[in-house]
């Protein structure tokens, strides 16, 4: 079984119905999940732009890394995102693995505000 914790965000007009239809397609896929509520962040990084809802997720799954990943890249593109979005700062849908079975993948995402809010919530529950 694979551990992960999961970021999900996105700056539409729709980020919060986005959010949560990934929120059940995660779950459907996962044996056990936990999301954060979701919640709204300023952006952080180099492009700032329209603010983000944003909510993190623990998840145990038997699908090994590439398979999610590739499930989450499917997932954003159905939510309608394009790969010359983000240049522009719009952003339906993003999820990223940020801890995969203990491992930190994204380290620079765990020092962001976003990522310290949803785990401050979620160890609350």
């Amino acid at each position: 079984m694979n551990n992960i914790l999961v970021s999900l965000g996105s700056n539409v007009s729709q980020s919060v119905n986005i959010l949560n239809d990934a929120i059940l397609k995660i779950k459907d896929m996962a044996s056990e999940a936990r999301f954060s509520s979701v919640y709204e962040t300023d952006p952080e990084g180099e492009h700032k732009h329209s603010k983000y809802k944003n909510c993190i997720g623990e998840m145990s799954t038997n699908l090994d890394y590439d398979n999610l990943k590739d499930l989450f890249k499917n997932m954003e593109v159905t939510a309608g995102r394009k790969p010359e979005m983000k240049i522009n700062g719009i952003v339906p849908l993003d999820i990223d693995i940020v801890i995969w079975n203990q491992k930190v993948i994204r380290p620079k995402d765990l020092s962001m505000e976003y990522i310290k809010q949803g785990l401050m919530e979620l160890s609350e529950k």
